[in-house]
């Protein structure tokens, strides 16, 4: 971790005594990203750091560690985590947008459309796994994909980029496809090499799908040495839904998950991870360069949403490393923030739990930054 680190949990304690809720329609428009590595602990952003592919995270000036525990379970899941970092809750493994007793419960996402905010959700899995799902998904199974990619059509999302439909036929592959659904919900589905021509689409409430051109065959994006020559970046995404997005409507919250850096360390696979953490922070300074001309109204946060793999480095050698698992650990994770602007959350130290990113950006929602 860095040397400066940043109180996160005193951000939020001030955030809930400041930000009285107020009914404001005219306040600026609010900006927030929120960037998740999916099995990025803080020895995988560590080691990224060493090798210098990290120079865009690095340059937050907020800095912490963020536990990661499930509803009874100190290893979470995806699913889980993603409820947790969307709604603030705690929830069981496998489950989405509904807490421990199976209620259905709001998110961060439902909120910021309630506010007339633009919704973007990015990630290289494909649109109806587990971490973009936590955003708009409420079901008790991770693994009912269709049923997950109904409710991604039903939810009036503003943007969805990055990986296709996984099982967009259903498991038996006699359902309609989610595809055709989409369009017939009023979403413009951009794939096979199309891509969204933003001029059309500025300042209109234009409702779109954009996939990449090639996908494996769970509807992910390939990995960042299999990328074809048409094939896209995560930050193409990045910036392209902020193109559509900024445009429409009071502000926008856009999530974006790098899902492959979990499946590398799935697979114990060192430098193939470090490849995806830094397609994932080259990602990350798309947000910055728009924050740099939206400094007052812009948030950034950059997290994981649990470990992968166990990695730790090698005592007396530290450019080596090695692997304790092939599955989640309860290891915290790194959070990295930029667009606060309160002097007494630098140079303290702080672990929250990730309930209270949800907690935070709740209120944040409601209420604006100051």
């Amino acid at each position: 971790m860095k040397k400066i680190i940043a109180i996160i949990f005193t951000f939020f304690l001030i955030v809930l005594s400041t930000y009285e809720t107020r009914a404001d329609n005219n306040r600026n428009p609010l900006y927030i990203f929120l960037f998740i590595g999916d099995g990025m602990g803080i020895n995988q952003y560590l080691a990224a750091q060493r090798n210098t592919l990290t120079k865009n995270i690095d340059s937050f000036p907020v800095s912490g560690e963020v536990t990661t525990h499930s509803f009874k379970n100190v290893v979470t899941d995806s699913a889980a985590a993603a409820t947790a970092i969307a709604t603030g809750e705690k929830t069981r493994n496998e489950t989405l947008g509904l807490d421990s007793r199976g209620n259905r419960i709001s998110n961060i996402s439902e909120l910021a459309l309630e506010n007339e905010i633009a919704v973007g959700i990015i990630s290289t899995m494909s649109l109806n796994h587990a971490t973009p799902a936590g955003f708009y998904a409420h079901i008790n199974s991770r693994n009912a994909y269709y049923e997950i990619g109904l409710q991604l059509i039903a939810s009036n999302i503003d943007y969805f980029g990055g990986g296709g439909f996984y099982h967009h036929n259903g498991k038996d592959k006699k359902s309609e496809s989610l595809y055709k659904l989409a369009e017939k919900f009023g979403y413009a589905v951009f794939m096979n090499g199309e891509i969204p021509d933003t001029n059309n689409l500025s300042g209109k409430r234009n409702k779109v799908i954009s996939v990449n051109p090639t996908l494996r065959s769970d509807a992910c994006m390939p990995y960042v040495e299999k990328r074809t020559k048409n094939g896209r970046t995560l930050a193409d995404f990045v910036k392209e839904a902020i193109q559509i997005l900024s445009d429409i409507s009071s502000g926008f919250l856009i999530v974006v998950e790098g899902g492959n850096i979990d499946y590398a360390c799935h697979d114990n696979e060192f430098k193939r991870m470090l490849h995806e953490m830094e397609d994932f922070d080259n990602a990350v300074s798309e947000a910055l360069n728009f924050y740099c001309t939206h400094p007052e109204n812009t948030l950034i946060i950059v997290t994981g949403d649990h470990e992968t793999g166990g990695l730790h480095f090698v005592p007396k050698d530290p450019y080596s490393v090695k692997w304790s698992t092939k599955y989640h650990t309860g290891a915290n994770v790194p959070i990295f923030a930029i667009g606060v602007k309160n002097e007494e959350f630098y140079g303290a130290s702080g672990i929250i739990d990730n309930t209270n990113i949800a907690k935070i950006l709740f209120n944040i929602i409601q209420n604006g930054i100051e």
